[in-house]
C-alpha cells in the first residue's frame, strides 16, 4: 500500500470524481491534460494546472496559504470543446 508520508501529499484534483469521468492523457510539467465527459456527452479536452509545489491549506498547515497555495489545482480551460455530432472516443499524445 501507499505509506502515510506519501499519502497525506496527495491531493485529489477534481473535487467530485463521481459527477463525470476523466482520463489522464499526458502533461509537460504541472500542465496536465485529460479527457472528460463533464458537461460533454460527446467527451471533450480540457488541461489543469496542478501546483506542485503547494499543498491544500489546511488547519495543520497555514503557511501555504501565506504563500498564495490556498488551492494547488485550478482549472485553465477547454483543450477541445465537444463536438455535438462526433464523439472522440480515444486520445493519445504524440511528439513531433
Amino acid at each position: 500500500g501507499i505509506n502515510e508520508t506519501l499519502k497525506s501529499k496527495i491531493v485529489p484534483i477534481f473535487t467530485d470524481p463521481y459527477e463525470a469521468n476523466y482520463f489522464y492523457i499526458t502533461n509537460v510539467g504541472s500542465m496536465f491534460l485529460f479527457q472528460t465527459n463533464k458537461d460533454a456527452s460527446n467527451w471533450k479536452l480540457i488541461t489543469v494546472n496542478v501546483n506542485l509545489h503547494c499543498q491544500p491549506s489546511s488547519k495543520e498547515n497555514k503557511d501555504t496559504t501565506k504563500k498564495g497555495c490556498s488551492d494547488p489545482v485550478s482549472l485553465i480551460g477547454t483543450f477541445v470543446e465537444e463536438n455535438k455530432t462526433k464523439v472522440i472516443d480515444w486520445t493519445e499524445p504524440f511528439d513531433k
